[in-house]
């Protein structure tokens, strides 16, 4: 138990589980909070699956950067689970994450590449440059929840 842990069960006769504690940083914006309870959400880990929970954390995470969320949401779009099918969308979010080396992220656009024709690749392209996340908001953002 951590000490903190420890001050807490003192205070209130009850230590934070893992996942409140995702839940609680999550809610404030914390992108790799929101991607590891998107994970538990999709793996029923410590918390019960749930695809569309799973899916609203990713795409919160994914919006902000996080290259774990990109990739798990580029999955769902190109499978159509959790999401409406969009194979552009796949391609772009699979995009994003490869470009910040999540080795899986390229080895699933290059299959789901072989599939698509050259105009959608370019959507895939165009949609990567939109949702691309801008980095000094994101700064704003987190700068102004920590007070």
């Amino acid at each position: 138990m951590k000490f903190t842990d420890s001050l807490r069960w003192l205070a209130t006769g009850k230590v934070e589980t893992r996942i409140e504690k995702l839940l609680r940083l999550a809610e404030k914006g914390n992108a790799a909070a929101q991607s590891e309870l998107g994970l538990c959400y999709h793996e029923g880990d410590g918390i019960p699956h749930n695809v569309k929970e799973s899916m609203r954390w990713f795409i919160l995470a994914a919006r902000q950067g996080d290259a774990r969320a990109q990739f798990y949401l580029g999955r769902a779009y190109s499978s159509g689970k959790g999401v409406p099918k969009d194979i552009e969308s796949a391609y772009a979010w699979l995009g994003m994450a490869a470009a910040q080396g999540y080795k899986d992220a390229a080895e699933w656009q290059a299959i789901i590449m072989k599939e698509m024709p050259p105009e959608q690749i370019d959507e895939g392209a165009r949609l990567a440059q939109e949702k691309q996340p801008n980095p000094i908001k994101i700064q704003l953002r987190q700068r102004l929840l920590r007070g």
